[in-house]
């Protein structure tokens, strides 16, 4: 690519950004935008454009205008016929034409054509085929600039204005994983062949088949090569239920140092969604695991990306690259690639038994190139064949992995070759605490620190280093084994063992406890990144549906966490799981009202104050039965409904329970504790907004002196604050008696 290819393509990146952004922000932005199109299009198009409602507040008809050449232009984000028309007829009410007789419309996102004229109550020069200006008109006019001089000016200026150009989108950080060690991969050479086939019409790709037949490798390594050829940049992703979730939980991989604090889901999406569309056409995404949901509304989702999409799924579609069994050469080599040197006829004979299965054809080929390699074999022999699988008799196990017979079989073969006799006493109790892992894997510093903290039990003397020494190996051993994964620092295990150990090692909350707890106390002792408190969060999740949870105590945990990282709606599951639990088996307990409050909490945060305030008052109500009057967090549930109150717009009713809270931390709290000095606040916040002025300035006046007299350093911004609001507070009080 050019530098004047790459400059307009930089250019229009930046643009599609910022026309998605004013789309969700139809205020700030949305004014903000007149300022900034008015000196685009004087740079693009040679205009003297100014901004009338600058020169006159809700100047009509139009927003920008170039006397000298009879220009008005209206800025909008409502593309529909009738903003137009609203438009024409504001123009001729007002006369606006006799000094711009010339319109334009300039939507800031897609105009779709409309057949039908528009009504003209007067003569202006106004064609809709012309006149109608939207993102792609922009976008077009980009192509014919030739001089790179403008090209660099047009540039300069969205860099000063917007400050949205990015890093070249290699600087993402989505890197191709792989789950096998380098060189393991064999065969698939067709397949390989037939993706880029497809890839040649298609912008789309689903590559579709059983659990462990080796999807994501075979992606992984088209991804690779892919990227080696020069052909584009290559990325991964993992599937997280849906491509909107996808998006916002690999925001920060995405957009690196984005803040997603106060932002809707939409926008959020939206922005990743822009961002990732700084790659090109022919760069390419690996979407992996994309096993819920519809295959077919997943790919009018991925429409919306200009990159190649390679996809990977177990579900059956139309239109999908189904991933058959590899041959049997194929499958030797496989056995040979792991070091298992046997006889072609038992080799052979272990491919019929799995139905030529590739992860079990891998985990067979990694337990014979170890010792004992003939006493293994005749045990494969035996057990393989001991099972009745052929007539379909086996267990079924609720799980989306037992979705076809197919997929049940493979778990059948996998737990013949999956021998708990053969294995020690702490490779099951690792491989029982990954079985709680999510999908987006664990630190493994993190799994091994809360995992070592269970061996003095099983281990005697081993004690910190040791201990953790001890299991990093074992780790290791285990994936060697390959029935655990370790790559880029982070443990993760194969959905389809997963269910296989869970089905064979039984987890249950006593003996996964001291685990969950060593992961517990490790984010209370560091603030992590939101990559990891993610993958602590799906890890509490399972613990809460896999586990007998019943005080809803991990449920909780995972609410806090996904708060922590913004996915709202994924906390209020959580909360309410935590919720069901402890009203089974806590009853009026403080519990309980906690868990009540925590689901307020997260409703208030997805803006439902009035839900909110429902479990707010369910959890006050458990408090006052059984907390004594003086209880910290009777005072913070006051606080909390009073807080919900205002937020409804029921001040009166925020003000009375608020001073509740204040009447406790007065006669439990020091006279120069922060927490005080809050609650003082909360209530003049609460005085200023009911208008009663005098008592606003009184109660931060108050709370501004407590915080002076308390142990917090003088620069503290609370400090500053605190006397900044009691300054204006006092102000505005002194003017509205009429003061100086």
């Amino acid at each position: 690519m050019n530098v004047r290819e790459n400059l307009i393509r930089r250019i229009k990146d930046t643009l599609a950004i910022y026309a998605v952004r004013i789309d969700l922000d139809k205020g700030e932005a949305s004014r903000a935008a007149e300022n900034f199109y008015c000196g685009l299009l004087n740079i693009l198009k040679g205009y003297d454009l100014r901004n009338m409602n600058l020169e006159k507040p809700n100047y009509p008809a139009i927003d920008l205008g170039d006397a000298a050449e009879g220009l008005g232009v209206q800025v909008t984000s409502t593309a529909t016929r009738q903003k137009v028309q609203d438009t024409l007829d504001a123009m001729f009410r007002n006369g606006v034409e006799q000094d711009y007789p010339h319109l334009v419309m300039l939507i800031t996102k897609e105009w779709r054509d409309s057949r039908k004229a528009f009504r003209m109550d007067g003569v202006c020069r106004f064609d809709p085929n012309a006149d109608i200006w939207d993102t792609n008109w922009l976008l077009a006019q980009l192509d014919g600039i030739e001089a790179l001089e403008k090209l660099e000016e047009i540039r300069d200026y969205l860099t000063k204005h917007l400050h949205l150009v990015r890093e070249p989108a290699p600087a993402l950080n989505l890197p191709l994983q792989s789950a096998m060690a380098e060189g393991a991969f064999v065969g698939r050479e067709k397949e390989l062949a037939e993706i880029a086939k497809r890839f040649e019409t298609e912008h789309i790709v689903v590559l579709s088949g059983l659990g462990g037949m080796g999807k994501t490798e075979l992606a992984v390594k088209f991804g690779r090569e892919y990227q080696e050829s020069g052909r584009g940049w290559a990325y991964f992703l993992h599937f997280s239920g849906s491509f909107g979730t996808t998006l916002r939980s690999n925001v920060h991989r995405i957009i690196p140092n984005y803040s997603m604090e106060g932002k809707p889901d939409a926008q959020i999406e939206a922005d990743a969604l822009a961002a990732l569309n700084q790659c090109g056409k022919e760069e390419l995404l690996v979407l992996d695991n994309a096993d819920e949901g519809s295959v077919t509304k997943l790919r009018r989702e991925l429409s919306a990306l200009r990159m190649r999409v390679l996809v990977t799924s177990r579900q059956e579609s139309d239109h999908v690259m189904e991933l058959g069994r590899l041959s049997d050469e194929e499958l030797f080599g496989l056995f040979r690639c792991h070091g298992a040197e046997l006889e072609e006829s038992d080799m052979r004979e272990l491919i019929e038994a799995v139905d030529g299965h590739t992860m079990t054809v891998e985990l067979m080929a990694r337990l014979l190139r170890r010792e004992r390699r003939k006493e293994t074999l005749t045990r494969l022999k035996k057990a393989l064949g001991e099972r009745n699988l052929a007539s379909g008799e086996f267990s079924r196990t609720e799980s989306a992995y037992h979705a076809s017979p197919e997929q049940a079989r493979i778990n059948e073969h996998l737990k013949a070759v999956f021998r708990v006799s053969d294995m020690s006493r702490a490779e099951k109790t690792v491989l029982r605490f990954a079985t709680l892992i999510g999908e987006s894997g664990l630190d493994s510093e993190m799994f091994v620190q809360a995992a070592a903290a269970r061996w003095r039990n099983l281990f005697g003397l081993f004690l910190g280093t040791k201990r953790r020494t001890r299991t990093r190996d074992l780790v290791q051993e285990l994936a060697d084994k390959g029935w655990l994964l370790w790559k880029q620092d982070d443990i993760k295990i194969h959905p389809v063992v997963r269910i296989v150990c869970m089905e064979v090692l039984k987890p249950k909350e006593e003996n996964c406890k001291m685990f969950l707890r060593g992961i517990q106390a490790q984010y209370d002792q560091k603030r992590y990144d939101h990559v990891k408190f993610r993958q602590m969060a799906e890890l509490f999740e399972n613990a809460s549906t896999t586990l007998e949870d019943k005080t809803g105590f991990w449920a909780n945990e995972a609410g806090y966490l996904w708060g922590e990282v913004a996915e709202t709606q994924r906390a209020l599951s959580c909360d309410l799981r935590s919720v069901e639990k402890c009203e089974q088996h806590q009853p009026d307990s403080n519990n309980l009202a906690a868990a009540y409050n925590n689901v307020g909490h997260t409703y208030g945060a997805l803006g439902d104050h009035q839900k909110a305030l429902e479990y707010e008052l369910k959890a006050l109500a458990i408090r006052e039965r059984v907390l004594p009057e003086d209880h910290p967090d009777l005072a913070r549930s006051y606080n909390n409904v009073g807080y919900t109150y205002g937020a409804l717009g029921d001040h009166q009713k925020a003000l009375e329970y608020k001073q509740k809270a204040l009447a406790i931390w007065e006669r439990v709290l020091p006279r120069n504790h922060p927490s005080l000095a809050l609650s003082c606040n909360n209530i003049a916040c609460t005085y200023y907004d009911l208008g009663r002025l005098e008592e606003a300035a009184t109660h931060m006046r108050r709370a501004a002196d407590i915080i002076n007299r308390s142990t917090l350093p003088e620069n503290h911004p609370n400090r500053v604050n605190y006397n900044q609001w009691a300054d204006r507070f006092e102000r505005e009080a002194r003017q509205a008696r009429g003061g100086a």
